[in-house]
C-alpha cells in the first residue's frame, strides 16, 4: 500500500523531468534562424522594459525638478494619464489587429510587424520629444504630458505585437510561457538597470534628456531588428 502511495509522486515527477529534458532538447536543437528570433525577441523585452521601467520610476521627479510641478495631487495625476492612456489603447489596437487578421485577411506576420512598427516608433517620438522639453516655459506642463501620452500610449501596440508574436512561432509546442518568462527576465534586469542608469545620467548631467535620448535611440534600434530578424516563422 505504502508502494501504491508512492508511485502517483514518482510518475509526476518523472513527467516533470521529462518536459524539462524535451524543452531543453528543442532549445538546443533550434535552427540559426529561430535562435535569431528568440535573441530578438530578448532584445525586444528589454526595450520594453527599460522604456517602461524608467517612465514608471522617473516621471514625478522629471515633472517636479525639471518642468517645475510642485502640486503632489497635480504630480499624480499627470503621471496617472499616459500609463490609463495605455490602458485604454491596448483594447482598440487589439480590435485592430484582428481585423486586419480575420476580416482584410492579412498575413499574421504583417500585422505583428505593423504592430511593433507603432510599438517602437512611437515611443522613440515621445522620448525625443520629452528630451526636448522646454522647461523654461509657461507651457513645459502641458507639452511634457503631450510627449509623455506619445511615450506610453504607443506601448498599447505592444500587446498585439510583440506579446501575441510570442504565441504566434511558439507554435503547439507549448512553449509560449517559457518563452515569454524569458524574454520577460531580460526586460525586467534591462528595466532595473535602466533605473541605474537614469539615476547616474541625471545626478551627472543635470538633466533628463540623456536619458531620453538613450531610450529613444534603443527603441529605433529595436525597430530595426524587428524588421530584419523576425520573419514570423514557428521556432524550430
Amino acid at each position: 500500500a505504502g508502494m501504491q502511495k508512492r508511485l502517483p509522486k514518482e510518475n509526476a515527477k518523472a513527467n516533470r523531468g521529462s518536459r524539462i529534458q524535451n524543452t531543453w532538447k528543442q532549445l538546443t536543437s533550434m535552427s540559426r534562424g529561430s535562435i535569431l528570433q528568440i535573441l530578438g525577441l530578448l532584445w525586444s523585452h528589454s526595450v520594453i522594459g527599460f522604456g517602461y521601467f524608467v517612465l514608471l520610476s522617473w516621471v514625478p521627479t522629471f515633472l517636479s525638478s525639471q518642468v517645475g510641478m510642485s502640486s503632489p495631487r497635480m504630480l499624480g495625476l499627470l503621471s496617472a494619464v499616459p500609463f490609463l492612456t495605455t490602458a485604454v489603447l491596448a483594447c482598440f489596437v487589439g480590435n485592430i489587429a484582428d481585423y486586419l487578421i480575420v476580416k482584410r485577411k492579412w498575413a499574421v506576420s504583417a500585422t505583428r510587424r505593423l504592430m511593433m512598427v507603432f510599438s517602437t516608433l512611437g515611443p522613440a517620438l515621445g522620448l525625443a520629444m520629452l528630451a526636448m522639453t522646454p522647461t523654461q516655459a509657461t507651457f513645459a506642463p502641458l507639452y511634457a504630458l503631450i510627449a509623455l501620452t506619445v511615450s506610453m500610449g504607443f506601448q498599447a501596440f505592444n500587446y498585439p505585437g510583440f506579446h501575441a508574436y510570442v504565441q504566434d512561432v511558439a507554435g503547439p509546442s507549448g512553449n509560449a510561457g517559457l518563452l515569454l518568462s524569458v524574454t520577460n527576465t531580460g526586460g525586467v534586469i534591462f528595466g532595473a538597470v535602466g533605473n541605474l542608469l537614469t539615476g547616474v545620467m541625471v545626478e551627472k548631467t543635470g538633466t533628463f534628456a540623456s536619458v531620453f535620448w538613450s531610450s529613444s535611440a534603443l527603441y529605433v534600434l529595436s525597430f530595426f531588428v524587428w524588421c530584419t530578424i523576425m520573419t514570423g516563422e514557428e521556432l524550430k
